[in-house]
C-alpha cells in the first residue's frame, strides 16, 4: 500500500529530540511526518531508572509511554502522520 502526505516537517527517529520536534511543530501549527524503525522511545524502553529528566519520569519505559502519548495527541489533530519505514529484502 502506498501512502503520500503533505508534512511541513520530515522527523527522523522517534526519541525524545524527534518527539519534542514534533510537538513543537504541531504547536506552530505545521504538520509532520515522523519516521521510526521501531516503536516510540525504543532505546529509552531499556532503561531501568532516570535521573535529572524534565517531567520528573523516573523510568525510561515511563518516558516512552509519555512521549507516545504525546505523539498520538497531536496524529489525532491530524497534524502528524507516524510512518514506519518498509523493510527491504536483505535487511535484518
Amino acid at each position: 500500500m502506498n501512502r503520500s502526505w503533505d508534512a511541513d516537517l520530515l522527523d527522523v527517529g522517534a526519541g525524545p529530540a524527534g518527539v519534542a520536534a514534533a510537538v513543537m511543530a504541531s504547536s506552530l501549527r505545521m504538520t509532520c511526518a515522523v519516521v521510526e524503525a521501531e516503536q516510540v522511545g525504543a532505546k529509552l524502553r531499556s532503561i531501568g531508572a532516570l535521573e535529572n529528566v524534565p517531567g520528573g519520569w523516573s523510568t525510561g519505559t515511563a518516558l516512552a509511554g509519555a512521549l507516545a502519548g504525546d505523539l498520538a495527541r497531536h496524529q489525532e489533530l491530524g497534524r502528524q502522520h507516524a510512518v514506519r519505514p518498509r523493510r527491504t529484502g536483505g535487511q535484518p
